[in-house]
Formats: C-alpha cells, sequence, structure tokens
C-alpha cells in the first residue's frame, strides 16, 4: 500500500501545475500532510524552488490532493466492517433475551393461582391475602369398575341337594315379621288373654316363658341345647312387685336372670354364659 501511494505521488509531481491562486493555496496548506502520507525521498524534497513557480512538492491540484488523503486502508475498513457485524449480532442477542424474559414471565402469570382477596379488619388495616396452594400434582386418576352389589353376587350351584329355601313360606314370613327383632336378634310374642298376658321371649339359645295376671308372674326359663332340646333351668313363681330372680348351671350353661317391675314396664335381664359365649341384655317384655 505504500509503494503504491509512492508511485501515485511520484507520478502526480511530474505534471505540470495548474498556476491559480486557489490551488496554489490550498495545495500549500495540504502540503505537508502530502509529504508525510506519501513518504517522497530526499531527492525530491532538496530541490530547489523558483520564484515563477510553486515548489515541487507542492504541485498538485486540490481534487488529487484530495483524493490522495481520503483513501481508506483495506484493514480499516476490514475493521470496521466486523465491527458493525458485532454490534448487530449484539443488537439481536439482546432482542431475543427481552423477548424470552417477557414470555418466560407470561407464563409464571397464568399458571399462578388467582389469590384470595383480602378481608377487612378493624382500624382500617388491610389482612395479607391468601394465595391458595397450587394443588399437588400426583398420578392421573384410574378408572376402576364398580363392584357388584352384594345381592349381584353368583348363587351357589347346588349339586346332589334341592335348595327349598325359594319356595314362598307367607305364615312364616308374617310371624318373623311380627315377633322378630333383626337389629337385636330377638325373639318376643306376647298374647293377651282373660287370664292375663301370655309372654314368649327367645334370644340365642335362651328362651323364657311367662304368665303374667296384674303382679303376679308363672313360668319357667330353659335353654335349647343342640340334638338334646329343650331343657328347663329355672321355674318361675313370684311377684314383680317384690322381684323375681334365680341362677343356674349345668356346666354348659350358667349365670342369672331377674324380673321386675319398673312404673308400668316389665323388665327382663339376663347374664349368662353359654356354649363358649357371653349374653348379656336387659329387655322390656310388655307394658301394664
Amino acid at each position: 500500500m505504500w509503494a503504491w501511494k509512492s508511485i501515485v505521488s511520484k507520478v502526480l509531481l511530474t505534471q505540470r501545475p495548474k498556476h491559480t491562486t486557489k490551488s496554489y493555496k490550498i495545495t500549500q496548506e495540504l502540503a505537508p500532510n502530502l509529504i508525510t502520507t506519501d513518504s517522497l525521498s530526499d531527492t525530491h524534497l532538496s530541490q530547489p524552488s523558483t520564484s515563477s513557480s510553486p515548489p515541487p512538492s507542492i504541485k498538485m491540484s486540490q481534487v488529487e490532493t484530495l483524493t490522495a488523503t481520503q483513501v481508506p486502508t483495506g484493514a480499516a475498513a476490514a475493521n470496521d466492517f466486523e465491527a458493525a457485524e458485532r454490534k448487530r449480532a449484539e443488537d439481536a442477542a439482546a432482542v431475543d433475551a427481552a423477548i424470552a424474559t417477557a414470555t418466560a414471565a407470561l407464563q409464571a402469570a397464568s399458571l399462578a393461582p388467582p389469590a384470595e382477596a383480602a378481608k377487612s379488619v378493624p382500624n382500617g388495616v388491610s389482612a395479607p391475602a391468601k394465595v391458595a396452594p397450587a394443588p399437588a400434582r400426583g398420578p392421573a386418576p384410574v378408572d376402576t369398575p364398580a363392584l357388584p352389589p352384594a345381592s349381584a353376587a353368583p348363587k351357589f350351584a347346588a349339586y346332589g341337594a334341592t335348595d327349598v329355601s325359594v319356595i314362598p313360606d307367607e305364615p312364616l314370613e308374617k310371624w318373623l315379621r311380627t315377633h322378630h327383632k333383626e337389629e337385636t336378634g330377638e325373639f318376643l310374642s306376647v298374647v293377651q288373654e282373660r287370664s292375663g298376658a301370655n309372654i314368649d321371649w327367645a334370644w340365642g339359645p335362651f328362651v323364657l316363658k311367662l304368665v303374667i295376671s296384674f303382679t303376679g308372674v308363672t313360668g319357667e326359663f330353659g335353654i335349647n341345647i343342640p340334638f338334646f332340646g329343650y331343657k328347663k333351668l329355672i321355674d318361675i313363681n313370684g311377684d314383680l312387685i317384690q322381684g323375681v330372680g334365680a341362677g343356674f348351671d349345668i356346666g354348659i350353661a350358667s349365670g342369672s336372670i331377674k324380673l321386675y317391675l319398673k312404673g308400668r314396664q316389665v323388665f327382663f335381664e339376663i347374664h349368662a354364659q353359654a356354649f363358649g359365649a357371653k349374653w348379656d341384655k336387659t329387655v322390656v317384655l310388655i307394658t301394664l
């Protein structure tokens, strides 16, 4: 580059100068820069100048001098281009970062649960707003088939026998609706006659049979033993006002019973053990 500038300067110095006052003054003012930029040799600088023409070092016109000094170097142009590209890349990166930040903020705002309105408190002090916690994300629910009701269970298939329980028995069903208490498992039958009230009560293996006339009571208390049948345990003959009570013990069954009148109600108490189980209950048999 410097060699090229020196050759151009030497060629221009050999041309015949234009003797105009304006070009002479401009050339004289720019002469030092031209000498420094073009690196002229000492031979050209040492030549004497005449009174009739300007020195050889300033024999360039205004257009030629400006053209020579305004030519940019290749390295400077490359540096300027690289600087412009870096600036453009930095601006693009800044715009991308701003867009990503705004997008993240919008997503966070859409996922956040709404805050509850603050409740008013005395003295004009607002209570802090409570933010409902985000529901925990558990495993997705699995649809389970509904279990059929107990009544829809498959019926047992009989083999070598016949199920006769399905045969309607209206007298039995009517009697059970009248005398059976499903919630307690008791059986109670009360029949009013002229001689008094005939009462039959049963719970588990125990059976009580009474006849109540005014306040007098007669009857018996016993137990049903499998394969053997009914076994009398206590014979009853007393007065309800004074109360009736007795104990029993036959090995497989033992305990005590009581009968008494409270107000107009006849109460019966049993505390016993039979067949490896306890049997304790207090019931009202009848209201006189």
